[in-house]
């Protein structure tokens, strides 16, 4: 999925999006990580204006190169800001308010790729904010109830305020509801390869376990994790949604790092 993405932000091929090199939080990082991190947040509703002071498209560019892109964009499509705006700023010396203002513009153009490739997200995210707006509350697959309150009015229509919220809500209570409701079977299916489990955090569960039980503890925690879920609706041709599970071992806690070799891997049988 984040190769995909890769592919369709920043132009490169899926099988390269691993190597692939783009301009990423001041530093040059593989495509794949720059989707995987920018998406999330686009996901739920991130703007272009954060997205570019966040993640910093121009933080490793040149003055010529970003103003570069902004004269483009303003030839080309008037987006971004003026060429007179722009040598307002430099006049000023606020060369850094430009590249404020490129970062902004690029990462509208990595938004509007995104959304290009996954409409029906798109299309989701109006519907949802649009029913906010229309009822004053959501509720999500199980039942679970949020109303909302930080509205503005215009022209006799209610805006929400709090778009990022309302985005987040229903992924967000479905996946901390599925873990709760599987939660008494994981800690069984730990119990059962003698180890226990420690704690969870949003989709993941964490505890300790022989390690030579792994094998054993994948075969039960799989049908568990894996397991139907109506709540969440049939989708022809597909059924009931599952959530694909990924598991990793290790003899320490973290990620595996020549620091920490005993560190968590994935496993694979």
């Amino acid at each position: 999925m984040h190769s995909l993405n890769a592919a369709a932000i920043f132009g490169c091929e899926v099988s390269e999006a691993k190597s692939y090199l783009v301009p990423f939080e001041g530093q040059m990082r593989p495509a794949r990580h720059a989707a995987k991190r920018a998406t999330h947040g686009w996901d739920y509703g991130m703007g272009a204006k954060k997205t570019g002071r966040m993640f910093q498209p121009f933080g490793l560019s040149r003055p010529d190169e970003f103003i570069a892109f902004l004269e483009e964009g303003w030839r080309e499509r008037r987006a971004g800001i003026s060429p007179d705006s722009i040598n307002r700023l430099l006049a000023a010396g606020d060369v850094e308010k430009v590249r404020d203002a490129a970062n902004t513009a690029k990462a509208q153009t990595w938004i509007d790729a995104y959304f290009a490739k996954w409409k029906g997200l798109a299309q989701w995210q109006r519907d949802t904010v649009a029913r906010v707006e229309r009822d004053g509350y959501l509720i999500n697959s199980f039942g679970r109830k949020l109303r909302f309150w930080n509205f503005e009015y215009k022209n006799g229509k209610r805006i929400l305020r709090d778009r990022e919220e309302a985005l987040a809500f229903w992924p967000q209570s479905d996946v901390g509801d599925m873990c709760k409701a599987v939660l008494p079977e994981m800690e069984r299916v730990y119990a059962g390869v003698g180890g226990e489990l420690q704690s969870t955090t949003h989709d993941s569960f964490l505890g300790d376990m022989p390690l030579a039980m792994r094998g054993a503890f994948v075969a039960a925690a799989r049908p568990v994790l894996e397991r139907e879920w109506p709540e969440l609706g049939e989708r022809t041709g597909l059924g009931f949604f599952r959530c694909p599970a990924d598991f990793m071992f290790g003899f320490n806690w973290g990620k595996k790092t020549e620091d920490n070799p005993g560190g968590l891997s994935e496993w694979k049988s």
